[in-house]
């Protein structure tokens, strides 16, 4: 049986005030530390948002600018009477994509909405990037319908990378307005969805078409 004493130094108002505030300081610089590391996770999130969009419409602005389509095309009519130099010297070293690079440990901190399209965009480029370079590598070396063939396969990789760029857009539109209004600078002249169009014309161009 236990001792009465000791039970009442127990229940006594100064100790249970001291456990109470124990616990209460435990529980409360515990709930504190989850709510600190919340907030980080969230401006960690959202500081990566806003880095892995603007590393999306810089590329996507560059290509744009660059007229790559238009040089493509060019190409497809007239495989053995424009220079392939555009190819050559235009298929930068230059690493457009370092910030995904960089983070793609980080992606779960995302919308998970918004990680398979980006994360789709990505690849795809890279992957439209990998075939400009072994077509141009090997161009000498082809007939004019394997350069026609390469080439429509490049304009369909970037037809589908921009497409994975808008469906990603939309759904952060969606999320983040703010971030929307802030990329204004770095968003290319056209829309990304009169791109896709211009993109996917240029990936079934027929081979008999000189206009």
């Amino acid at each position: 049986m236990a001792d009465p004493g000791s039970l009442a130094v127990v229940l006594h108002p100064d100790v249970v005030a001291a456990v109470v505030g124990a616990v209460l300081g435990a529980v409360g610089a515990g709930v504190l530390g989850i709510v600190g590391r919340r907030l980080d996770e969230r401006r960690t999130s959202a500081a990566l948002r806003r880095m892995l969009f603007a590393e999306i419409f810089s590329f996507v602005a560059v290509i744009e600018s660059r007229g790559l389509a238009d040089e493509i095309e060019l190409l497809i009519k007239n495989p053995t009477e424009l220079s392939p130099e555009w190819a050559k010297s235009g298929v930068s070293t230059e690493n457009y994509f370092r910030i995904f690079e960089a983070n793609t440990a980080n992606l779960g901190s995302l919308d998970q909405s918004v990680v398979g399209p980006i994360a789709a965009c990505y690849g795809l480029m890279k992957g439209s990037r990998d075939a400009t370079r072994s077509l141009t590598a090997g161009w000498d070396t082809l007939r004019d319908d394997q350069k026609r063939r390469d080439l429509r396969a490049v304009a369909r990789l970037v037809a589908r990378s921009l497409r994975q760029a808008d469906v990603a857009f939309e759904r952060l539109k969606d999320e983040d307005q703010r971030l929307v209004r802030g990329m204004e600078d770095v968003l290319p002249q056209r829309s990304i969805k009169e791109l896709i169009v211009r993109w996917n014309v240029i990936a079934v161009l027929d081979v008999g078409s000189r206009t």
